[in-house]
């Protein structure tokens, strides 16, 4: 039994609205997991240049550069950089009780002081989980007293060609499936960090999740 603190981070909670035995893995038994093939870093790698580019169409934004694993370092910094007056911050995080997650892009998108949280994929399209995966981040902000003003989900432009790559993005608004997904994160991340602190693996049968 693990007797650490447990900490869901978004992508351990993206993995357990997948499926709860995942989660229960990922935090329970991790030397089960398969070792990451070259292929998987491949995407890895890919997504993390994907990232990189999609700050320039942000640019003056402050990098927090704290170390994966260092949630506190990361929630301390990206503090520091909001009682600065930052208006575009790369990898904020934010925790409430035991949940984390770290914002892509997080910009201040008007005049009332409002911010944008700005998720960036390198997909083609929005898929059905990108909007889950924004709907936790805004839930967890939201428990940080930020005022948001839009969600949105920065993906690859199809039709862009190279050497071109001024249109390499779309900036698609989520905003309003946030909100009609809204209603429904508070239960799941209630039943999410039930499942995380129990320690008892789900009796969930293998299916296509």
């Amino acid at each position: 039994m693990n007797k650490r603190p447990i900490t869901l981070s978004k992508t351990r909670l993206m993995h357990g609205l997948q499926c709860h035995k995942a989660l229960y893995y990922d935090l329970y038994q991790p030397k089960l997991a398969a070792p990451i093939t070259d292929d998987q870093q491949a995407l890895f790698d890919q997504g993390r240049e994907v990232g990189e580019l999609a700050r320039e169409k942000f640019p003056g934004g402050t990098l927090i550069d704290a170390p994966p694993w260092d949630w506190d370092q990361a929630i301390r910094k990206t503090r520091a950089e909001l009682d600065a007056g930052a208006n575009t911050i790369y990898e904020a995080a934010f925790g409430f009780d035991r949940f984390f997650c770290r914002v892509d892009i997080l910009h201040r998108s008007d005049p009332m002081g409002r911010w944008s949280v700005i998720e960036v994929k390198s997909t083609t399209s929005v898929k059905e989980d990108h909007i889950s995966d924004v709907a936790i981040q805004c839930w967890i902000l939201s428990r940080n007293n930020m005022e948001l003003e839009g969600a949105h989900v920065m993906h690859i432009n199809n039709l862009c060609r190279y050497p071109e790559l001024e249109n390499l993005f779309t900036l698609t608004d989520v905003t309003q499936q946030i909100r009609d997904a809204y209603p429904t994160v508070t239960k799941k991340m209630g039943d999410l960090y039930s499942v995380a602190t129990k320690g008892v693996e789900p009796q969930i049968p293998i299916g296509p999740y």
